[in-house]
């Protein structure tokens, strides 16, 4: 039951197991693991307002920007509160400056 309050984020270079060990923990601690790549393939796969838009950035390679990825973890956030998530391990975010600086404030667990 404690581990379901932590608020971790995982953080470093593509291939350096962020992803394995955030997963490993999850289970552990029974908390979710938060991966912002997983969040935006879910958002591509759906019908949701986001998906034509990501397409298109993903089709010519570019990179999500801030604003998406934001918007896309505060509804994952919002959702997990909802459900009586107390805690969450972030995989990938932030990944900016600009990132970093939103990610305080407004969803508390």
């Amino acid at each position: 039951e404690d581990g379901a309050r932590v608020q971790w984020v995982f953080l470093g270079c593509p291939g350096v197991g962020k992803g394995t060990y955030a997963g490993r923990l999850s289970r552990l601690l029974g908390v979710p693991h938060i991966a912002t790549g997983d969040l935006v393939r879910d958002e591509l796969a759906s019908s949701g307002p986001l998906s034509k838009q990501l397409s298109e950035i993903v089709n010519h390679g570019k990179l999500v920007s801030d604003e998406i990825i934001i918007n896309l973890l505060s509804k994952r956030l919002e959702e997990g509160g909802e459900k009586g998530e107390l805690g969450f391990i972030l995989d990938g975010f932030p990944r900016t400056i600009r990132q970093a600086g939103n990610t305080g404030g407004s969803h508390r667990y």
